[in-house]
Formats: C-alpha cells, structure tokens, sequence
C-alpha cells in the first residue's frame, strides 16, 4: 500500500476472490496512509465465471457479507457458488465489473458466442442497472486479447456502459515477483 502512495494514488481496491478475509486490515492500513479504501469480492458464479463487485456505500458492504455469506453456506465446502438470483436480492449499494478473462462476458466471447455475451450482459444490467456495470478491458499481450478488448469496449459503447482498463496486481515492483511465484507453487503443489 505504501507504493500506492509513493505512486499518487488516491485510493485503491482490494478484491479478494469468494471472501472478505483482508478487509480489516485493508482498511485500517489505508486508513493510516490516507488511502481511500474501496472493499469488492470476486465471486465464483454457478458455472467457474467469476465476476468482481465493489462496495459503494454501507448497503453495499452488508451485500457483498451477506452473499458471501450465502456462497459458502449454499455451496460444497471450499467451493463457494453464488447464484444471479442472490446478486439480484442483494444487488444494492454494489457495482458489478465485468471480470477479466475468467468474467462471464468475456468467457462467453472466447468461446465465439456474442449472442451469450449480450445476453450475459443484459441480465448483469437487469440485476444492476446501467448506472452499476462496468466492462473491463485488458491487454497483456497475448494474440487474442486484442480483438477481445475491441469488442467488450464496442460492447461498452452500444449500450452506453462505462469501460476502463484493468489489471490484477499481484506484487508492487518486480522485485517481489519472486515471493508471489512461490506462493503460486505453493498453491498448484
């Protein structure tokens, strides 16, 4: 977070994936560096897409507890689940981002079906409102992202959604690479 501010930045995410574990201490931390602190969860959707959500005020924060909440008491243990019938009753004080790869919209573009894609992102602005969804785009140069991006930025402006230019961050400078790749090994065994 320190890098954060030595960055400029006025306030940054924390979005952990189907939990809220780090959120305390988040806060207090970015608290102490005059951060501005947004709290979001990715969750896991029936199906593997994951689809992030930020928390826009106090309602939004007991939503995202309340379907994470659901996710892990809905679901087999260690595989939380989250249906689009709780994001719809808990929808409120929440903005929807699309995902990256792995987000519903963007899963349906890479196995070539647009039409899914549509449909996907006409339900998340039913459940959200078009105010509350946002399509991510991204590019890390691998040989399809490039059409993929134009066409959920295409997306975006057919039907007036906001977009903006994602990226996970998993350590502050290159030299700590060395740290997340032990983690990852630790992770895959």
């Amino acid at each position: 977070m320190r890098r954060a501010v030595e960055l400029g930045l006025s306030g940054l995410a924390l979005v952990d994936r189907d939990e809220l574990g780090g959120a305390v201490r988040f806060h207090r931390s970015a608290d102490e560096l005059g951060l501005r602190a947004l709290h979001g969860v990715t969750l896991t959707l029936e199906g593997g897409a994951c689809l992030p959500l930020l928390a826009l005020d106090r309602t939004g924060w007991s939503h995202l507890c309340r379907l994470v909440t659901l996710a892990r008491t809905r679901s087999p243990r260690g595989q939380p689940r989250t249906s689009l019938s709780s994001l719809e009753a808990h929808s409120a004080g929440l903005l929807a981002l699309t995902g990256g790869l792995e987000g519903p919209v963007a899963r349906a573009l890479r196995a070539d079906d647009e039409p899914l894609a549509r449909s996907i992102l006409g339900r998340l602005v039913e459940i959200f409102g078009s105010e509350r969804v946002v399509i991510e785009a991204w590019r890390h140069d691998l040989p399809y992202e490039h059409r993929l991006a134009e066409t959920l930025i295409s997306m975006a402006q057919r039907w007036s959604l906001p977009w903006i230019p994602t990226h996970d961050v998993r350590y502050a400078r290159p030299e700590d690479r060395g740290a997340m790749d032990v983690l990852t090994c630790l992770k895959h065994k």
